[in-house]
């Protein structure tokens, strides 16, 4: 069992969990200002999500007022299924299945209409 372990998808799962909570900070100190509307917040979450994963954005988002926590999740929601960063989900089932990135984002592209 221990051979079919996949280390460095492992790795990459401890350090999203690890407290990067300077960076976290940081980042959130950042786009704070733009967390200011239901719209703008969801707008945030969607281009975190794509820039660093749905989950990390969860994260650094989370800090975010209460009251703007619909828009997040609708923003990381919809971050996740674009391109092949935007989930961490998509980045296991590519690692997992050993799928291409362009057999990937061929499908997404002409499929990503009928679901």
């Amino acid at each position: 069992m221990l051979r079919g372990l996949d280390i460095p998808l492992l790795a990459v799962f401890a350090l999203m969990f690890l407290d990067f909570g300077e960076l976290a900070t940081l980042l959130h100190n950042l786009l704070n200002p733009f967390l200011t509307s239901p719209l703008i917040t969801m707008l945030v979450a969607v281009t975190l999500s794509q820039a660093i994963s749905n989950v990390p954005a969860t994260i650094i988002l989370s800090s975010a007022p209460r009251k703007l926590w619909r828009y997040i999740a609708i923003g990381v929601n919809l971050g996740g299924t674009g391109f092949i960063l935007g989930s961490l989900a998509n980045l296991i089932l590519l690692r997992l299945t050993r799928v291409g990135l362009r057999d990937y984002h061929r499908y997404t592209a002409t499929h990503s209409h009928t679901s």
